[in-house]
């Protein structure tokens, strides 16, 4: 069997991220989830097979010159590495999440694949592409890819939480519970297990007292993990008890030798929330210092920070210093859309239409084809709606459903174009479409519904569209691994 589907993986760009606590808090836990792939096992020694620390090495090899930037030269490395064993997890991995970050995701469907052929039963591999189907809203697809983890491993914890979340988010918030206990079982030293048991209880099942114990627990497997302290602290801050989140984000900065840019920007939010700006702009300041000297996953520096800072200052009526700040990232990472898409809307608060017109189209411009653009044709949409333009607003839509066409917000932007036009049958056919695309989000589910409460014709079907994927999960191989779980079978 020769080694299909290495050959162009392409180059990856910076996707759009939002600048709340909760959106910080969820790309922290994110990024968490991710270092699974750098803990995929070497394969078992078997026959005719190189060295295995010669492949150590070359994946070693690999991640560094991904956290360099050197992507084209990381992708060569890990091809080498399929070249000399297709049976090594550890590339294939790397190789499909890297093309999914560049917007391949073809190519990234045939890397997880064949990563499976030659790997079968391997639970890392199993568990990212769960992930990565789930995230393209084939939530059926991806309960039998975490299934199929756990049938593998009943140890592996990222498979329980793979299994814990997706259940959540269609609902079923009894078999989420029950799944994110048995990733802590399986691994109790998983930290990142803790802490997404913890963020599921206080924000799901609203057990605040129980979220602080599974936070403390994740403390104490690892102190020095700025992550957790993170999502502790931005929950404390939304509860109102600030004194104890900026206690958090204290221990959270003193446990850590360097400085972890989405901790100094939660917590500088969090000291604007207090009235206390002079201490956070020094956060931002020391957020942009750091920021300026790392690459993010994606071969690119992160421009967070500047798109918070701006935000910052536009609230305080500092227009023109967030002006300098906007321009200053950009010049960090000139392709980073949610930095256009702030600074246009601050123009465009302040009455300048057509500056905000001309960032929009440069962010688009500057972001290129591999970067993710539909947020940004849709403000731009939204733009124009508000502007009176509704048939220029249409065709801005149809560009961000052509450049991006699973982005939810483009998809739900025009079933409400078309609601506030009347049309409601091609409203409803635009959020059925939403709802196909992301079966699994409350958010578009929760839009469907109030479309249809607006409409009067009651859920109609297409409310199902959006909830009805809990009984798919009962079927298959996902069905009969929950039932068994219910009768506590496959637990030692």
């Amino acid at each position: 069997d020769g080694v299909d589907g290495v050959d162009d993986v392409g180059d990856v760009g910076a996707e759009g991220a939002g600048s709340s606590l909760s959106d910080l808090s969820r790309r922290v836990e994110e990024s968490l989830l991710a270092l699974y792939d750098e803990q995929v096992p070497a394969p078992p020694k078997a026959r005719r097979r190189p060295l295995k620390v010669n492949l150590d090495l070359l994946n070693y090899s690999a991640r560094n010159l991904k956290r360099k930037g050197r992507l084209n030269e990381a992708v060569k490395v890990w091809q080498r590495c399929l070249r000399l064993d297709p049976h090594d997890g550890r590339a294939w991995l790397a190789l499909a999440r890297m093309s999914a970050n560049a917007g391949g995701h073809t190519k990234a469907k045939q890397l997880f694949e064949e990563g499976i052929r030659f790997c079968p039963g391997n639970p890392f591999i199993l568990q990212a592409y769960g992930n990565y189907r789930q995230r393209r809203g084939d939530v059926v697809r991806a309960a039998e890819l975490y299934a199929q983890g756990v049938a593998a491993d009943a140890k592996h914890a990222a498979s329980w939480l793979g299994l814990a979340k997706l259940s959540a988010a269609v609902g079923d918030q009894e078999t989420a519970a029950l799944c994110f206990c048995r990733a802590t079982d399986a691994e109790p030293q998983n930290y990142v297990a803790w802490q997404s048991r913890a963020c599921h209880a206080w924000d799901t099942l609203g057990d605040t007292s129980a979220a602080r114990d599974f936070f403390k627990q994740a403390v104490d497997v690892n102190p020095t993990n700025v992550a957790t302290f993170q999502a502790w602290a931005c929950r404390e801050a939304k509860a109102g008890n600030l004194e104890v989140a900026s206690s958090l984000f204290e221990r959270g900065d003193a446990c850590y030798s360097g400085a972890n840019t989405y901790l100094l920007c939660s917590w500088a939010q969090l000291e604007s929330e207090r009235n206390e700006d002079g201490a956070a702009e020094l956060l931002f300041e020391r957020s942009m210092r750091k920021a300026d000297t790392l690459f993010n996953n994606k071969g690119v520096k992160d421009a967070t920070p500047w798109q918070m800072y701006g935000l910052f200052l536009k609230d305080r009526g500092r227009f023109s210093e967030a002006r300098a700040v906007f321009e200053r990232g950009v010049k960090i990472n000139r392709g980073y859309p949610p930095l256009y898409n702030a600074w246009a809307l601050m123009e465009a608060g302040a009455g300048d239409v057509d500056t905000a017109r001309s960032l929009l189209e440069r962010g688009i411009r500057d972001a290129g084809r591999t970067r993710p653009r539909g947020r940004t044709w849709m403000y731009w949409a939204l733009l124009e709606l508000q502007e009176g333009h509704p048939a220029r607003a249409r065709n801005l839509l149809e560009m961000g459903l052509r450049d991006d066409p699973d982005d939810r917000g483009v998809v739900m932007a025009r079933a409400m174009l078309e609601e506030r036009e009347k049309d409601m049958v091609e409203a409803r056919k635009w959020w059925a479409l939403a709802c196909k695309l992301h079966s699994s989000d409350p958010f578009v589910a929760y839009g469907a519904k109030e479309f249809e409460t607006r409409s009067g014709e009651g859920m109609g079907g297409l409310g199902n569209l959006g909830l009805g994927v809990g009984p798919a999960l009962g079927r298959g191989p996902l069905g009969d691994s929950l039932d068994g779980l219910r009768r506590g079978e496959g637990q030692e």
